[in-house]
């Protein structure tokens, strides 16, 4: 995938999670916090992942199985951890920060060859 159309991808990514977060609860100072940390974080998680999207379908990897589990988990818990409610934009950026970092540990790993 050329250059500009993974970023352009990337972009609608982060628009469409950003705005969907947007859309739900209520706005204060901590969910524009929130937002403004998630549309980077989904960009650049995009960007990189499909760079090196072989990497995201290749069969019989059992650390991207293990990223899936543990990832799942963790979005989870900082769903229902952080406050008395469930707060979905915690854990949408826990998840992206996750992703995020797979995509650039790939991406670190296939170009310090």
């Amino acid at each position: 995938m050329d250059r500009t159309t993974r970023y352009a991808a990337a972009a609608i990514v982060a628009v469409a999670v950003t705005g969907g977060l947007a859309l739900i609860g209520s706005p204060d100072g901590r969910a524009v916090l929130l937002l403004a940390a998630v549309a980077p974080t989904y960009a650049v998680a995009t960007a990189v992942a499909l760079r090196h999207s072989d990497a995201w379908w290749a069969s019989g990897n059992l650390w991207s199985g293990l990223f899936a589990g543990v990832t799942t988990f963790g979005a989870f818990a900082l769903l229902n951890g952080v406050e008395p409610t469930p707060n979905l934009r915690v854990a949408a950026l826990g998840f992206g920060l996750a992703w995020a970092g797979f995509a650039v540990g790939i991406a670190f790993e296939r170009d310090s060859d």
